[in-house]
């Protein structure tokens, strides 16, 4: 028996390398494409605005919401939340690809967390990462922001925990509700928790909270500034139509679970078997079967719940650019979901225990098999390959910008995030102050926000290129704010 639980170790050890090499590969592939992404890149200056000691300064001296909001003299976007920018904090001195090796530490740690809510739910390691660790995963929950793929893995661990009836869970939940907002539903899952655990769990997540509160208060004045601007970034500043509400919710969840259809499929057909050979029709106490679950089992249910209500919220207002994203939680909850029914199917049919680890080791390779394709086929099939920071019209923008001698002037343009990574002062469109109508714009289409977003009535044309305008204002100045 040691000997097959070191060879089973040493297998899964291996497994996850090959996992990691995978995952790793694919989003150093993505990054030679397109580069960084418009919510990774927001990310980035976040975290090199968390560098500067002026920056801590300026909330001491209560000067921080007027440099944050108005003259940007750091880029903090404070509707985000903020556990992933800090977090890649220590990555920035290793050069230009430390983001990226920030993005493979997330990936580790999510095969981390798998294993550990495997053990947690009592399933087979090698089968919930075989579900977790998919090319949607790699993919859509990386480079596009990689919040998504911090909170899920934070996710796992704390339903894990739930899952052992730990207060500790309130720790790891209230991290994941601070590296995506969308998570924070997940408070609700402590009041299943053991009475003698629930408070402190309770307690715990507050205590977590407590610190990011103190931070927005000592900002603007109000412990939930970063809450109320996020809420208003989601729900009410993009606002779509019911109609592209539909489209997009069909085309995203196809995305969203194409990968793990497979497994539902597997797990229907088990319930079905039983149904069968049972050869009684449901009664009663049959319908009635909360009581007769295992705790784990309890909390992976709740859990689906949770996910599915925070996944319905968004989903009204998402479009299929974010959509697919913001799908983490549902994703990695049904896993779990499905974690516990193959553990019960398992355990029930341990006779058949060879077909089983068969049908594992089958799905084992198909999904690796999907990986290395992934990796294959990302120069060809990425969706978001002309959106980031490498974007051509983008470049010839930057290169006209530095050739005009105003890289280092303060400037308007809707894809102010992609010019601050390269080192221009640029801002938001909405961010107007008495300065700014002495600012130049850059207008760039079919990157950034919406185009009309800048106002160039009365300036002058400084440059028209393929897909973008440089435009003076008549009293134009450069101005220039330290970065």
């Amino acid at each position: 028996m040691p000997d097959k639980k070191k060879i089973a170790l040493c297998l899964l050890a291996a497994y996850a390398i090959v996992l990691l090499i995978l995952g790793s590969l694919i989003i150093f592939r993505i990054n030679s494409i397109g580069g960084y992404y418009w919510d990774f890149t927001a990310h980035m200056l976040y975290a090199n605005a968390l560098t500067s000691p002026a920056f801590y300064s300026s909330i001491a001296n209560h000067t921080a919401a007027l440099a944050i909001s108005y003259e940007n003299i750091f880029y903090v976007e404070w509707f985000r939340a903020p556990l992933m920018s800090v977090l890649m904090v220590p990555f920035l001195p290793m050069g230009h690809y430390g983001p990226m090796y920030y993005v493979v530490a997330e990936l580790a740690f999510l095969i981390i967390a798998s294993v550990y809510a495997a053990d947690s739910i009592s399933t087979n390691r090698f089968l919930m990462l075989a579900m977790l660790f998919t090319p949607y995963v790699v993919i859509y929950l990386t480079l596009l922001n990689g919040a998504e793929i911090l909170s899920m893995a934070l996710l796992l661990f704390g339903i894990g925990l739930a899952a052992r009836g730990k207060w500790q869970a309130g720790l790891l939940l209230s991290l994941a509700g601070l590296a995506k907002y969308f998570s924070s539903v997940f408070i609700l899952l402590l009041f299943f928790l053991p009475k003698k655990e629930r408070l402190k769990g309770l307690v715990s997540y507050l205590a977590v909270l407590a610190v990011w509160f103190a931070v927005n208060f000592a900002t603007f004045g109000n412990p939930v500034e970063s809450y109320l601007q996020s809420f208003g970034e989601a729900f009410v500043i993009y606002k779509v139509s019911e109609s592209s509400i539909v489209g997009a919710a069909i085309q995203s969840f196809s995305i969203i679970f194409a990968y793990i259809i497979p497994f539902i499929a597997a797990a229907v057909a088990i319930f079905a078997i039983v149904l069968m050979r049972r050869r009684v029709v449901l009664v009663k106490k049959d319908i009635v079967f909360w009581n007769r679950l295992e705790y784990r089992e309890k909390i992976a249910i709740v859990s689906f719940i949770l996910a599915l209500v925070g996944t319905a919220a968004v989903s009204i207002h998402a479009s299929v650019n974010n959509l697919p994203r913001w799908g983490y939680e549902i994703y990695a909850c049904t896993a779990l979901l499905l974690g516990v029914m193959f553990a019960r199917a398992i355990k029930k049919y341990d006779q058949h225990e060879k077909y089983t680890y068969a049908a594992i080791a089958i799905s084992v390779i198909i999904y690796v098999a999907l990986l290395v394709a992934a990796y294959a086929g990302i120069q060809f099939h990425y969706p978001f390959a002309s959106l980031g920071t490498k974007n051509i019209t983008v470049l010839n923008a930057v290169a006209e910008i530095k050739s005009l001698g105003i890289e280092n002037c303060s400037m308007i343009s809707n894809a102010w995030v992609y010019l601050r990574y390269y080192g221009i002062p640029a801002h938001y469109p909405g961010n107007m102050n008495s300065t700014s109508d002495r600012y130049p714009a850059v207008v760039i289409d079919n990157v950034g926000i919406d185009a009309n977003s800048v106002d160039t009535e009365g300036y002058s044309v400084a440059h028209l290129g393929n897909d973008y305008g440089i435009y003076l204002p008549s009293n134009y100045s450069c101005v220039v704010f330290s970065r």
